[in-house]
């Protein structure tokens, strides 16, 4: 299945981090030396299952914690439905990895695909549009992350969650 094919048709309501203040978020683009922008549907194929609730709850009591938020997420949002009607994702579904991709990406994670683009923002109806910039400055190329390795991000953070609990249990 290409990428995306099979996946929600979400429009800017569901983007929480810009379109929640759309004047915060273009304040801090415009101020970005150098953006990276990890886009909501690349972050669609990085996804939490119910599969992965007892590797999660084995990692002490930050991973009990974490399959408790997300077994509460899951049923806020019905991610079972979502997930059952939509074939591009599991059907076990309690979350996406929004949040944890971007930290990795962040922290040099190379799990991800990249475009070099030059963009500016525009607010048009409450929205707030990447669109491309018609006098681009050549020093402030945004990155903008246009798949994720999904598959290999999710045994990652496990791997992390399990590290993180580890590293606890030490102190």
């Amino acid at each position: 299945m290409p990428p995306g094919e099979g996946l929600p048709p979400w429009g800017p309501e569901r983007d929480w981090n810009i379109q929640w203040d759309t004047h915060a978020a273009a304040a801090v683009v415009a101020a970005a030396g150098h953006l990276t922008l990890v886009t909501l549907p690349a972050t669609l194929s990085a996804w939490l299952t119910r599969r992965d609730l007892p590797r999660l709850r084995r990692a002490g009591a930050m991973g009990h914690i974490l399959a408790r938020q997300a077994e509460a997420r899951a049923v806020d949002a019905d991610m079972t439905t979502l997930g059952q009607d939509h074939p591009g994702l599991p059907d076990d579904l309690l979350n996406f990895h929004y949040d944890p991709v971007t930290c990795a990406i962040a922290a040099g994670w190379l799990g991800a695909e990249t475009a070099e683009r030059h963009l500016t923002t525009v607010l048009r109806d409450g929205v707030l549009h990447f669109e491309p910039d018609p006098a681009p400055d050549a020093e402030c190329p945004v990155t903008v992350v246009t798949r994720v390795d999904g598959r290999a991000f999710g045994p990652l953070w496990l791997d992390a969650v399990e590290a993180a609990a580890t590293a606890r249990g030490a102190e």
